[in-house]
């Protein structure tokens, strides 16, 4: 009656070279451990499960269910017998090594890093450069092997296409760098890629990959923990190849608070955030973040018509035992839905996974002695929803990134580093009023920076007074400024004179920057816009290759040349930059714009307007795209 428990709910863990600390493989390994089994059972805190059963059906559910916790409490009571040996069902065999069998591709750690043998939490990112030398393959399944995982907390997998990480594991004299946030580091294809203790091989459902590339490094985010003496770590991961391109492609949308400030003391501190979707969509996964403080943790959605659908409750949260959690059916979520999230907190000494006794105040941060608050969603939705998706919520993460650098700003009201942040925020946003009012700012409080004049002429370049911008930047300019700043300057004086249509001497502007600078991706990709716009196809055609040599996801260096392959009769190559810049960012709508022109090309009108629709509504002020307005009208389906 119990063997059949144990193996199914325990051993998976509990056996020689996995997380848990002892096996319960045999009659001995249980019966000495009776009491303990019988006890953490009862309080569900083993097998690890935190999700409320009776609220939603996931996948891979480990939760026992009352039978078989009565099963252990009348086995301990009635002594432990044995039972008949005959009727002992065979021990559980595991796969050793790689569970699907030899993976198309393996990936690893250059080397091991060693973690420290005490101290604070270590996240550490790990670039393992361009593993795929040429071509484009779709990733269908994956394993993790760590080395070591009694230091491994867990592992999310990245990509990043910019040549950034690699720039910063360069500069770090040890193995990887050290960083919790994503920065440039994206999720592939708007999967979640992780690793926790117990978790095998990660099989995706039909039509579902992620795909790498020549361009792609991965770079693993490892959560590690000092566990009393240095111990080295190396992270492998196994990859399994699809036979064709996927054809359902998730994203990852979130909701978050960076307002966490816990005073001491307090049993039931709340933060609650909501979003409202824009678009249909098919829930499939959820993944539910917090630190040690969290006790309980709730999602759900608000339908149009008023109805509730529960997303996720977990009543007695575990940082130690935080997973991702995949519906056993998707759930429907319309148009409209708000989706909500409700987290409570505990920072009293009652808490026993408080990391500060006595307690103290938290506040957010990427520490696990900080706290924080996130419910991430994995969904999908239709082909022309998807972008629209997309552009929601980065606008809605933009603002809320913005909101907590204005607070931080208004303690130190003379950071300029932090008001920086502010603009660049604004800039992301494209909000030119904000913009501008902080430029201002910043020459209020320095009038002849050249860095504030700079950030003015970028508000002005971005609130359509080019003449303005020129004007701006030429003083500076005339500032002489020395190195980096004086390059950017120059860059951000050529984009004025593109916008003013003096594409001459936007061309000689830009040229001075690459020839001080010739790695400088943004001027190069911003060279050959010029050049194109000039006719010069093929000088334009080098600098922009020039500008993606060094960064591959350069969003306008992949569209212009994606527009010069469509003239010069490469369909399939626009379409491929294309491609991978949606891949990249799907509200792309220099990309959508190349996609448009190319179904019209082909006949297909209905594409090509939404196309269109969709470049004007992301890049509304893109010269560039002034004939999408007008080929809108030629291509309204309707007419």
């Amino acid at each position: 009656d119990v063997a059949p428990i144990v193996f199914a709910r325990c051993a998976p863990c509990h056996r020689p070279g996995e997380a848990a600390p002892f096996a319960l493989l045999t009659y001995e390994d249980v019966q000495k451990r009776a009491a303990q089994i019988v006890r953490v059972t009862e309080e569900r805190f083993m097998p690890p499960w935190l999700p409320d059963s009776s609220v939603n059906a996931f996948q891979g559910d480990r939760s026992l269910r009352e039978a078989e916790i009565a099963t252990f409490r009348a086995w301990l009571a009635a002594g432990c017998p044995r039972g008949e040996p005959a009727a002992l069902p065979p021990a559980p065999v595991f796969a050793s090594g790689w569970q699907l069998g030899p993976p198309d591709r393996v990936v690893t750690m250059s080397e091991a890093y060693t973690v420290p043998a005490e101290g604070r939490d270590v996240y550490r990112n790990f670039v393992i450069p361009r593993p795929v030398e040429a071509g484009t393959r779709h990733v269908r399944a994956l394993q993790f092997r760590p080395d070591n995982r009694a230091v491994l907390h867990h592992a999310i997998l990245f990509v990043d296409g910019s040549g950034h990480a690699r720039a910063e594991d360069r500069r770090d004299p040890e193995p990887g760098y050290e960083s919790m946030g994503l920065g440039v580091l994206r999720p592939p294809n708007g999967q979640f890629v992780s690793w926790t203790p117990g978790k095998g091989a990660i099989e995706y459902e039909p039509g579902i990959a992620w795909t790498l590339d020549e361009t792609l490094d991965v770079v693993l985010q490892l959560h590690l923990r000092p566990a009393g003496r240095p111990e080295p770590i190396r992270v492998v991961v196994g990859l399994y190849f699809a036979d064709a391109p996927p054809t359902r492609h998730p994203l990852a949308i979130r909701l978050w608070s960076r307002d966490i400030d816990i005073p001491a003391g307090q049993a039931d501190y709340v933060i609650e955030e909501q979003y409202t979707l824009p678009v249909d969509v098919s829930l499939h996964g959820v993944y539910p973040h917090a630190h040690y403080l969290g006790k309980d943790l709730r999602g759900w959605a608000v339908l149009p018509d008023g109805s509730e659908q529960a997303l996720i409750h977990i009543p007695s949260w575990d940082f130690n035992w935080q997973e991702e959690y995949f519906y056993a059916e998707p759930l429907a979520l319309p148009k409209g839905t708000v989706v909500h999230a409700r987290y409570v907190y505990d920072n009293t000494a009652a808490n026993p996974l408080n990391p500060h006794q006595p307690p103290r105040r938290v506040r957010y941060g990427f520490q696990s002695s900080d706290e924080m608050a996130e419910l991430q969603l994995q969904v999908l939705t239709s082909e022309w929803d998807r972008p629209l998706l997309y552009h929601d919520f980065v606008q809605l993460s933009y603002t809320v990134d913005q909101r907590y650098a204005e607070r931080a700003l208004a303690t130190q009201p003379a950071n300029q580093a932090l008001r920086d942040d502010v603009f660049k925020y604004c800039l992301r946003r494209r909000d030119a009023e904000g913009a501008l009012r902080v430029a201002g700012d910043m020459l209020a409080r320095a009038p002849d920076d050249p860095e504030g004049l700079l950030r003015l002429g970028q508000a002005q370049i971005l609130a359509g007074q080019a003449e303005a911008a020129v004007a701006t930047l030429a003083r500076a300019i005339r500032a002489k400024p020395r190195g980096a700043t004086l390059g950017r300057l120059h860059f951000q004086l050529g984009r004025a004179q593109r916008e003013l249509g003096k594409l001459e001497e936007a061309q000689a502007t830009l040229e001075l920057v690459v020839a001080n600078d010739p790695t400088n991706f943004l001027a190069n990709a911003a060279l050959g816009e010029v050049l194109a716009r000039r006719g010069e196809t093929e000088p334009a055609r080098a600098r922009l290759e020039a500008a993606l040599a060094r960064n591959p996801e350069h969003l306008q260096a992949l569209w212009n040349l994606a527009r010069l392959e469509l003239a010069s009769d490469r369909p399939e190559r626009a379409r491929e930059l294309c491609a991978r810049a949606l891949e990249i960012a799907a509200d792309a709508g220099g990309a959508h714009y190349v996609l448009g022109l190319l179904a019209e090309r082909e006949g297909h009108r209905a594409d090509a307007f939404r196309r269109f629709e969709l470049a004007t509504r992301f890049e509304p002020d893109e010269p560039a795209f002034a004939e999408a307005r007008l080929r809108l009208a030629d291509a309204d389906p309707t007419r």
